[in-house]
């Protein structure tokens, strides 16, 4: 701004010597030039000669205002320009502050998320091996209680190749385990913990299937066994030997009668019969095993009878009465040898279960000879 208010007086001072040049060139010719003022007005020449200085000063002025116009635009270009020149690296130097903070922002971002990964990782690992863990100690506990209750079911139906008149007990473990395996089998986190341990592909899941078929089976046929087939044979037996015991004290009865009738005009008839009457009376009359009461006298009684007094209308109703006896009695082992069958063939297919549970449970198995 100095600059330009020193031009402008420079320009002035030189504006205004060459206005005080020109008024003394007027001298040497001063004659001339009064006579020619004289010609004319005084105050013409005067007002003339001030346009003239007011013409050139307002050029002048004219000209410094253009002058430090440019001035201006030149010092506001040349300020432009060295804010252009300072803005682009400033600004390359802030966008790539920017990129680098942003840049460190994803990165402290992605190794926090690839931690937190790492971490959900790890305690998923984590809990899927201890589901692993438990359920495999199912499968042990579970396989080995099995395998002794049908143990057991093996000595029930052996028990009536013995005795298949008697309805033999059977002893039945609690399965608590085979229960809690049920129940573990219907989430379907025990199922992804599997396939996470040994392998997402169609051998693991067909196995892990097997399993599961297998378990449904053992659960479905021990409880078959003991909530229907045991009870319901059970119940049977007991309702034949009550039917039994009523159609033998009816048989009694009726044949006390005969003998009685027969005391004086068939006493060897009579004899007969009241020694089997005695015979039982002194050995079986509180025994429950049906075989003796069959064997020691229904047979010997209805023996002797047949043999020698099926003339008499009396006997031949008494020995309708032993042959009931005896179609009960015959009932009764045919029913228990049914019931042994039927145990024998859900053991046999336990352990045909148990070798394929075996087979596909090998890999979560403590013992391999379980």
């Amino acid at each position: 701004m100095n600059k330009i208010i020193f031009i402008y007086l420079l320009i002035l001072f030189a504006c205004t010597a060459h206005a005080q040049s020109s008024d003394t060139k007027l001298n040497p010719n001063g004659l001339d030039s009064i006579q020619m003022n004289l010609r004319g007005s005084t105050a013409d020449l005067a007002q003339i000669r001030l346009d003239s200085v007011q013409s050139e000063l307002i050029k002048t002025n004219v000209a410094l205002r253009s002058i430090s116009t440019s001035l201006d635009s030149i010092k506001q270009n040349t300020r432009q320009q060295s804010e252009w020149s300072g803005f682009w690296p400033n600004a390359v130097v802030g966008i790539a502050s920017s990129l680098i903070g942003v840049l460190g922002a994803f990165v402290v971002l992605y190794f926090t998320i690839f931690a937190d990964n790492r971490k959900d990782r790890k305690k998923k690992e984590e809990e899927q091996e201890q589901n692993i863990q438990y359920f495999a100690s199912l499968i042990n506990t579970t396989l080995k209680k099995i395998k002794v209750q049908n143990e057991h079911f093996q000595n029930h139906f052996a028990a009536f190749d013995k005795d298949p008149i008697t309805f033999h007990s059977v002893t039945l473990a609690p399965l608590l385990d085979l229960e809690r395996l049920i129940n573990m089998l219907n989430q379907d986190k025990y199922y992804f913990a599997y396939l996470g341990k040994y392998g997402n592909n169609k051998e693991s899941i067909k196995q892990y299937i097997n399993i599961t078929t297998c378990i449904d089976f053992f659960s479905l046929i021990i409880n078959q066994i003991k909530s229907e087939t045991l009870p319901n044979a059970e119940k049977s037996d007991h309702e034949r030997k009550v039917r039994y015991k009523h159609s033998l004290e009816k048989g009694m009865d009726f044949a006390n009668e005969i003998a009685k009738q027969a005391e004086s005009t068939l006493q060897l008839l009579s004899a007969h019969i009241y020694s089997h009457l005695k015979h039982f009376h002194e050995n079986l009359a509180y025994t429950d095993n049906l075989d003796a009461i069959q064997t020691q006298y229904v047979n010997p009684i209805k023996k002797v009878l047949v043999s020698e007094f099926t003339g008499i209308q009396a006997v031949r109703q008494l020995l309708e009465k032993l042959k009931e006896l005896t179609f009960i009695y015959s009932e009764i082992i045919f029913q228990n040898k049914h019931h042994a069958a039927i145990i024998k063939s859900d053991y046999e297919s336990i352990v045909e279960t148990i070798k394929l549970f075996e087979e596909n449970a090998k890999e979560l198995l403590v013992d391999k000879t379980v």
